[in-house]
């Protein structure tokens, strides 16, 4: 080490010394970074921070030993670019955390609103769509089903609560799977919007395409829902496109994003209008204009609605153009929700589809031949299933008659000596009347369970005030089940045709069970049953899933089998053609010419809903003094 000496020396002689930065200097200069970095990164994008970062860095990695060089001067190093990287690092973390909270919220706003793929996109491009409130221009959606209250009286809570939801799924899978946004349930009615909350210019074709597709769907679900219950649904349907106001409404502890405004009025107006009409889907002027191109439709008559004081061109949506359609969804996966909902079908849906391809007029394809080919090997199985479900039914209402009966026996002391009231003697006196006059054996034990329901059920009458509230709650809970299962079953037997195989074949199985000739109904077990309808399901879902992971592979061939089923028949456009004919001369009150091609139109196309109720109108019009502005509009 000689050179020690020598470089002493050096230093002393030139004055050269080293010297180090103050204490507090290393606490400053981190601080400051620390500071000035984590505000940058959290304004800027994190590139941009990062970029900001690395010069701040370099910056004083640059200072320090310029420093060095020249003056000697020891500057901190290590804790100033520790600071750096915390600072930037601390900023990044924030902002991940920030963006999982607003995915968050907006999952927790729309994931049952919205399909996966557009969800997908509004948790990453929150900035897309404003919750505040704007003006935007949407088409809505508006469906109602028909006669749901006579449906309600036939089901118990929970079947009804089943009914709707096997409505309910398919048809808001349609919606989403058009980007729909799914605003509200009202009962059995759906509310919903295309075109928000993200902006989308194709909005007001999609929610008729939605809308066509959910009546097809609806045929398959009309026969699934009366095959197990007895009982018919239909729905109709209201389109309409519009300037709406559009974000979170609500109150301070609850908000929901929807829309308001005289579009959103008359598309739920036009949804009711359909009766007028015998139509099952109407969309309004602006839904025609804009999806013009895409769809196929007919022009009804303005209708002077509720909240207008003029009248508004009314029209029935009655196909989409296959070319558009496939023009959309070639190149295009198969919906999520549809092979969920395929996987998961309920097994009566099965036998629904079966029934559907074998009416609809389809091309032939290898899809539909697949597809065939599947849903009737399962159709044996379904048969399985839907006996064991029958007899479970019918066990159920043997054995809860027993119970109940049973149980209020055990309160004779009670009512001993208490008449029962007027009106459940009046009912029990009815229904002995109908057991004489009954000329099949089944319906005369069906009855025969009813008098025995009603029995009970005057007995609780008198009983609900002198027993414990629980109990008679139970009973009455399970006088209301018993008796809507009995008109379940004798729904299902007597509205069986004998054109509908399945239906009557399900119909004698009834029967054969409710008589019961060889006492083995209550042999069966409840739990063996139940275990025994898993079985058959679970066969059923797998099957159905190993399909539907192959559609996955086959998505293309699966949008153009599906693009056949709303396009519109030359019969349709010839009819329709001859309806706007006829409705020129209605319009010109020339009566004798309109009538004689609206009934041409039905000559056509037999049962065409519009031109028969043309002719009923012109039946009243023709008794009636016009005034000279008449302007041929109808009132809802």
């Amino acid at each position: 080490m000689l050179d020690v000496v020598p470089n002493v020396v050096n230093t002393i002689v030139t004055g050269s010394f080293i010297s180090e930065a103050p204490v507090w200097t290393k606490y400053a200069i981190s601080a400051l970074y620390l500071f000035g970095v984590l505000l940058l990164a959290l304004v800027l994008s994190p590139f941009q921070g990062l970029l900001f970062a690395g010069l701040v860095a370099v910056f004083h990695g640059s200072l320090s030993w310029s420093l060095f060089v020249s003056r000697g001067y020891i500057l901190p190093v290590i804790p100033p670019l520790a600071a750096v990287v915390i600072s930037y690092g601390a900023a990044l973390f924030y902002r991940y955390l920030q963006e999982q909270k607003e995915k968050r919220k907006v999952r927790g706003m729309f994931s049952t609103m919205v399909s996966p793929e557009v969800l997908r996109i509004m948790e990453e491009n929150p900035a897309a769509f404003k919750l505040a409130g704007e003006q935007r221009e949407a088409t809505m959606f508006s469906s109602d089903v028909s006669g749901f209250t006579t449906i309600s009286e036939g089901v118990t809570a929970r079947e009804l609560a089943n009914i709707l939801n096997i409505y309910l799924t398919p048809m808001s899978n349609i919606i989403m799977s058009y980007n729909g946004y799914i605003d509200k349930y009202e009962g059995d009615a759906i509310k919903a919007e295309f075109g928000v909350p993200l902006y989308d210019t194709d909005h007001s074709w999609k929610a008729c395409f939605s809308a066509l597709y959910q009546q097809e769907e609806l045929t398959v679900i009309q026969r699934m829902i009366f095959l197990k219950y007895g009982v018919s649904i239909t729905a109709r349907m209201g389109v309409n496109t519009g300037i709406v106001t559009a974000g979170n409404m609500g109150s301070e502890k609850r908000m929901q994003y929807t829309v308001m405004g005289d579009a959103v009025t008359i598309a739920e107006e036009l949804e009711p209008a359909n009766k007028l009409f015998d139509t099952w889907i109407a969309i309004g002027q602006a839904t025609h204009a804009q999806a013009e191109g895409y769809i196929e439709t007919r022009y009804l008559n303005n209708l002077i609605m509720g909240h207008a004081h003029h009248s508004l061109p009314v029209y029935e949506l009655t196909g989409w153009n296959k070319e558009k359609y496939l023009e959309y969804w070639l190149g295009k996966p198969v919906p999520e929700l549809y092979l969920e909902a395929f996987k998961k079908m309920i097994p009566e849906k099965v036998i629904a589809y079966d029934d559907f391809f074998a009416s609809k007029q389809l091309p032939d394809s290898k899809m539909l031949g697949d597809m065939k080919t599947l849903l009737s090997g399962l159709r044996p199985k379904v048969v399985e299933y839907m006996n064991a479900n029958n007899i479970s039914s019918v066990l159920f209402v043997r054995q809860g008659l027993e119970g109940l009966a049973a149980g209020i026996r055990k309160h004779e002391g009670l009512y001993s000596g208490v008449a029962l009231p007027a009106l459940y003697a009046t009912d029990i006196s009815l229904l002995k009347e109908k057991i004489s006059a009954a000329g099949e054996d089944w319906s005369r034990v069906l009855l025969g369970w009813r008098v025995q329901l009603r029995e009970c059920a005057g007995l609780h009458f008198i009983l609900k005030e002198k027993i414990a509230k629980d109990e008679a709650d139970s009973y009455y809970s399970i006088i209301d089940m018993l008796e809507k299962s009995m008109e379940c079953i004798n729904k299902r037997i007597i509205f069986a045709k004998p054109e509908d195989e399945i239906a009557t074949k399900m119909a004698s199985h009834l029967k054969e069970l409710i008589i019961d000739k060889d006492s083995t109904l209550l042999s069966y077990k409840t739990a063996e049953l139940a275990e025994t309808c898993l079985r058959f399901e679970k066969e059923i879902h797998d099957r159905l899933a190993v399909f539907a992971e192959e559609l996955r592979t086959r998505a293309d061939e699966y949008h153009m089998f599906l693009a056949d089923f709303c396009i519109v028949s030359d019969r349709q456009r010839e009819a329709a053609a001859i309806y706007a004919q006829a409705h020129k001369h209605y319009l010109k009150k020339e009566w004798s010419e309109a009538k004689e091609l609206f009934k041409k139109v039905g000559s056509v196309v037999p049962d065409d809903g519009p031109s028969k109720k043309m002719l009923e109108k012109i039946e009243q019009l023709e008794k009636t003094m016009l005034p000279q502005d008449w302007d041929g509009a109808w009132e809802e």
